[in-house]
Formats: structure tokens, C-alpha cells, sequence
């Protein structure tokens, strides 16, 4: 349950533009997480512990240093978002579909593209439309869960 101050702080911050869009604030010249940061958003949370690793500040340098973190979004999200609008047109077979959404999304490597169409594929959220011999268009499936 979430607290409702907390709610409406985060509104607040978020109005006078100190959290951005990906909910981060700039705070010692880097973008951090709005989690990390204490209510005022002047400096990391306290420690949970005494151990280093129950610190917010630890845990966002281990983060940061392991590049787990992206702020550009989540580009599997967003990809797929994509894949789905395409294959809702229905006009674009399987090869087709991983070569415009490479065009889309240059900076996503291919393999990852080919796994989530795969993905989607064993799901059956997508499906290779068979009405037609030459027509294999990939198309919306069985056990797509959508708008």
C-alpha cells in the first residue's frame, strides 16, 4: 500500500519538474532513480542495516557499475508495443517484420528483436497466419492480452 504523502510529494516534484519523465533526478551531476532518494530528494536514502549492502547509495554504484541500469526506457517494452501495432496490420511476414523493426530500433541488436518475435511466437500471441499459401503474414494469436 502506498503511503499518501508520499503520493503527493512525488506529484509535487514531478510538477515542478525535478523528477523527469523516466522518474529520475539529477542529483551529484548523474541521474538517479527517484527510489533511491530520500522524500526531499537532497541525498540517498539512510541505511536499512549496517551491512554496505543494505545502503541505497551501495546499491545504485553496484547497479551503475554493472550497467544494469538504462535510462533510455525499457527497449523490450517498447519494442514489443511496436511488433504488436505491425502485426495488427497484418501485412508483414516474419522476416519483413524483424527488418522494419530494426529500422525503428537501430541501436537494439537484431538477435534480441528475433528472440521476442520467437518468444511471441511459442506463446501464441503472435501466429503465422497459414490462409494462404504464399500470404504467411504474422498476425495477432490466440492468447494475445491487449487493448
Amino acid at each position: 500500500m502506498v503511503n499518501k504523502n508520499y503520493e503527493q510529494k512525488y506529484q509535487e516534484l514531478k510538477t515542478k519538474g525535478i523528477i523527469d519523465e523516466n522518474d529520475e533526478v539529477l542529483i551529484r551531476g548523474e541521474r538517479v532513480p527517484f527510489g533511491y532518494l530520500n522524500d526531499e530528494c537532497t541525498d540517498f536514502n539512510l541505511p536499512k542495516g549496517s551491512a554496505p549492502y543494505q545502503s541505497d547509495e551501495w546499491m545504485w554504484n553496484f547497479v551503475k557499475r554493472h550497467g544494469l541500469h538504462k535510462t533510455n526506457g525499457n527497449n523490450k517494452n517498447l519494442i514489443a508495443i511496436e511488433m504488436f501495432k505491425l502485426a495488427d496490420e497484418g501485412k508483414y511476414k516474419k522476416r519483413n517484420l524483424i527488418k522494419v523493426l530494426r529500422d525503428k530500433f537501430p541501436d537494439v541488436n537484431s538477435g534480441v528483436i528475433h528472440r521476442l518475435i520467437n518468444k511471441n511466437l511459442d506463446l501464441r500471441r503472435l501466429e503465422i497466419d497459414r490462409t494462404y499459401k504464399t500470404k504467411a503474414y504474422v498476425i495477432k494469436g490466440k492468447y494475445y492480452i491487449g487493448e
